[in-house]
């Protein structure tokens, strides 16, 4: 059974940032799935740093796309986000260093993370885009919001 489950109340109604949202639970399910096998720290280490790398890829995607809806949460928005990397990579730098190891507590606080911040500061956003009578980011009656593809 997964440890975070996708479900509607996840979407912000941007399938782009649906599917970045989709794998990085995904990551999270698979750092969880790893753990309980009892692997390697060098494997736990490579699925957290590549949840860390995501992470980062996802937030700036996002930021641009709310940039480009001029929302005006951005800023906090932002804040938070470079508050969670700035953490995660903390994190990192104390697993490989050995002083921590990927653990159920880490886990969870991932998992609370990551629901809190979808189901309550992306929402958000969808509800500015939904109230200035837009389409979601990258909807096709936003042509400014498109990724180009």
């Amino acid at each position: 059974m997964a440890f975070i489950n996708w479900t509607s109340a996840f979407s912000v109604g941007t399938p782009v940032l649906d599917d970045q949202h989709k794998l990085l639970i995904a990551l999270i399910n698979e750092l969880h799935a790893t753990m309980l096998q009892k692997s390697t720290e060098e494997e736990l280490h490579r699925i957290f740093q590549e949840l860390m790398l995501y992470t980062e890829s996802h937030f700036k995607c996002e930021e641009g796309l709310l940039r480009q809806a001029c929302y005006p949460r951005l800023i906090a928005h932002h804040l938070q986000h470079m508050e969670f990397v700035d953490q995660g990579r903390r994190l990192y730098d104390e697993q490989i260093a050995g002083k921590r190891t990927v653990s159920m507590d880490l886990l969870v606080a991932l998992k609370k993370w990551w629901s809190e911040h979808i189901l309550g500061t992306d929402q958000q956003y969808v509800a500015y885009l939904s109230a200035m009578s837009c389409e979601a980011p990258g909807g096709h009656d936003s042509p400014a919001l498109s990724l180009g593809g």
